[in-house]
């Protein structure tokens, strides 16, 4: 049409038939338009209605992903940054590079030697959440995964141990941490025997020799040997809690003499010694005392 229409001069008339041509060609092109704003529309519906069904994770910044794949790991679903690696390659990036992500560290059945070295070495310099279950694990299998352990002990901020007094033993004996940023402690001797379990007393002070910002403690069917003379970790805890020992008032008094800062301390006993094996010392049967 712009050829034809170009093709006259300013004074020219066109002829009738020129006339209905461009008339026929103006109503195809206006009908072209109406079909495109109808296609644009669609489109646009279409779009909106895809918008609309896309679940929310998909458009999440990287940054809250890695925070969510965080907080949902837990210690009975550990393997969760594995498994959502496995979702898709954007997953699988974020989670690679989310160090945060890899922070919990469980040493039990299902934890292999080669996997641990990878939780750690992905969790970098982030602070660490440590489970070691001992009691279904062997010991040729736990004791490597031990000292892979050691030399990450500075970032371990939490950390829980059940195990059989035998490793509670080795390790008490053989090794020595470090632990500067420890805040959270909990120890559980897991023999079968509660009553036997009572009466042991480990020796801790050699083995947890650094933990200046540990608050919390539970330790559960032993008492630790402590000396109030001496500075150790316990000397910042605020809450501590025994749970099933046998024990007297004067060694519950020696450990409020190693605890200055201590708020809370909770005592279970489940056997009470008999006057005859403790001398002239009274059994305590419970305590649960507040100090402030």
């Amino acid at each position: 049409m712009t050829d034809t229409v170009s093709s006259f001069g300013a004074d020219d008339v066109p002829s009738l038939h020129v006339r209905r041509r461009i008339a026929s060609d103006v109503q195809e092109r206006l009908a072209r338009v109406v079909s495109l704003e109808q296609e644009i529309l669609s489109l646009r519906t279409s779009i909106e209605q895809d918008l609309a069904y896309i679940a929310p994770h998909r458009i999440l910044p990287p940054e809250i992903l890695g925070e969510i794949f965080t907080l949902a790991a837990n210690e009975e679903n550990w393997r969760f940054p594995i498994i959502i690696s496995r979702v898709s390659r954007r997953w699988r990036s974020i989670i690679y590079e989310y160090p945060r992500a890899w922070t919990l560290i469980p040493v039990g059945s299902r934890m292999t030697l080669p996997r641990l070295q990878f939780w750690l070495e992905r969790s970098g310099t982030c602070r660490l959440t440590v489970y070691v279950n001992g009691i279904s694990l062997e010991a040729e299998k736990l004791w490597p995964m031990v000292d892979a352990l050691v030399p990450h002990a500075i970032r371990i901020r939490a950390m829980s141990m059940d195990v059989q007094f035998s490793v509670m033993e080795r390790l008490l004996s053989e090794y020595s941490l470090d632990l500067p940023i420890l805040q959270v402690l909990n120890i559980r001797d897991s023999s079968w025997g509660r009553v036997d379990g009572c009466h042991r007393t480990y020796g801790i002070i050699t083995t947890f020799k650094v933990a200046p910002r540990l608050r919390f403690a539970s330790i559960d069917r032993w008492i630790p040997a402590v000396d109030p003379h001496v500075d150790h970790f316990f000397h910042a805890l605020t809450t501590l809690y025994l749970g099933f020992v046998t024990t007297t008032y004067p060694r519950v008094r020696q450990l409020l003499q190693c605890c200055p800062l201590l708020e809370t301390l909770t005592l279970q006993v489940e056997y009470v010694l008999p006057r005859s094996s403790t001398g002239n010392e009274e059994a305590v049967t419970l305590i649960i005392s507040t100090r402030s």
